[in-house]
């Protein structure tokens, strides 16, 4: 089993894919996304930039599909 990522370590990844930190709960990894306002989440122990950017695209088409 690995260490949890140190909280700087889990924000650094959240604002370099140009996403709002949260914080973390449970295991998970809060963010925001400044486009569409939407909070969001990931697993902390999976938490990629690459992660973080497909979770605000899937959030934006899903904001965009309702408008």
């Amino acid at each position: 089993m690995t260490a949890p990522r140190s909280v700087s370590v889990s924000q650094k990844i959240v604002e370099l894919a140009e996403a709002q930190w949260l914080g973390r709960w449970s295991g998970q990894v809060l963010f925001r996304d400044p486009v569409t306002g939407s909070s969001c989440s990931l697993p902390e122990a999976t938490l990629t930039i690459e992660g973080v950017r497909k979770k605000l695209q899937a959030k934006r088409a899903e904001f965009d599909a309702g408008s």
